[in-house]
């Protein structure tokens, strides 16, 4: 049998420890994860599945959110680390991001200077056109981020994730 590449394990790896976290907890988390799901409210998809970019350590906000892509048929893109690089997030395209308000302001300047001088409107708006919901846990986002958000892509909601009651 052919052995896996390292950086391929260390993924299948990462895969396996927040699949197991799901199934661990997701009977817990399922209450929450549905009351997120109504929360957020999001309008039909027009026929797509909804891609969740997430790379936060597993905690009990993740585990929750897990159960919410779980319970709600959206795609997982996985990358965990200290924050999530500009590229992947322009390559990935997600409807739904999660984080803490400082990495999501982070994202978003990240992704403002990778874009090109020339036609940088276009190419941000081309890499958003698709995100639905920013989801900021933690503290509630504050104004000058949420302004920040939806100036870089107009059509997705800022929601605090605390505002779910859980």
């Amino acid at each position: 049998m052919d052995r896996p590449e390292p950086a391929a394990a260390d993924a299948a790896d990462a895969a396996t420890e927040f699949l197991a976290a799901l199934a661990a907890t997701s009977r817990q988390a399922e209450p929450a994860a549905r009351r997120l799901l109504a929360t957020i409210d999001l309008p039909e998809a027009n026929g797509q599945r909804d891609v969740w970019l997430s790379w936060a350590p597993i905690d009990r906000q993740e585990e929750v959110l897990a159960a919410a892509a779980y319970l709600g048929g959206w795609a997982v893109l996985r990358e965990p680390g200290e924050s999530i690089h500009p590229a992947t997030f322009a390559w990935a395209r997600p409807t739904i991001v999660t984080g803490d308000g400082a990495a999501l302001a982070a994202l978003a300047e990240s992704l403002t200077a990778m874009a090109p001088r020339w036609g940088r409107e276009r190419w941000l708006r081309r890499r958003l056109a698709r995100l639905r919901a920013c989801i900021v846990t933690g503290a509630a986002p504050s104004v000058e981020l949420a302004r920040r958000l939806q100036g870089l892509a107009p059509a997705a909601r800022v929601l605090p994730l605390p505002e779910a009651g859980w």
